[in-house]
């Protein structure tokens, strides 16, 4: 669950 969490943040900022 923390891996899926981490990817989307992280997803969010690249494109942010």
């Amino acid at each position: 669950m923390s891996e899926f969490k981490k990817i989307l943040i992280a997803n969010r900022g690249e494109i942010a």
